[in-house]
């Protein structure tokens, strides 16, 4: 094996420790606001969220947002989200889809059709935790966990 090659190799071996040494010391987002949320079927939860992407920067007007969940069906769970008018549908999975995690969902706060997003934005997490008498859509009662990322505060409207 010649020197330049021998370099080159000991370069990329540098970089990939480097690159997962920083990866083990990254600390993951902590949310600013988290909270818990049982709903039966159709009861919908509704809140007013005043979001901003600096400190300094005056606030944007407060955005209406509503959720409920409206079926359980094959472990998934139907749920329809509105923030600021725009209404959002999807499922859930509990323990998530096969490989996949879809037992969550995130919105950007501010830029809901996530052109321009980056993780310094406001956002908002919802995860499908538990339901409990999943055997009758009426009697089911679904718990979820709502975090709010950022310069987010949110005031429940119930």
């Amino acid at each position: 094996m010649n020197f330049k090659l021998a370099s080159i190799l000991a370069f990329l071996l540098a970089l990939m420790l480097t690159a997962f040494s920083t990866t083990l010391n990254a600390k993951p987002l902590t949310p600013t606001f988290s909270t818990n949320l049982v709903l039966k079927k159709d009861e919908v939860y509704s809140a007013s969220i005043d979001a901003k992407k600096f400190a300094k920067q005056s606030s944007v007007s407060p955005k209406n947002l509503t959720l409920r969940w409206t079926l359980f069906k094959n472990k998934g769970l139907v749920v329809l989200l509105k923030y600021d008018n725009f209404p959002y549908q999807f499922i859930l999975y509990k323990d998530g889809y096969k490989a996949l995690k879809f037992n969550s969902f995130t919105l950007n706060l501010l830029d809901p059709n996530a052109i321009a997003s980056s993780p310094n934005q406001p956002n908002l997490k919802l995860y499908f935790k538990d339901i409990k008498d999943g055997s009758s859509d009426l009697k089911a009662r679904v718990t979820f966990k709502l975090d709010l990322y950022g310069d987010v505060s949110l005031k429940t409207k119930r």
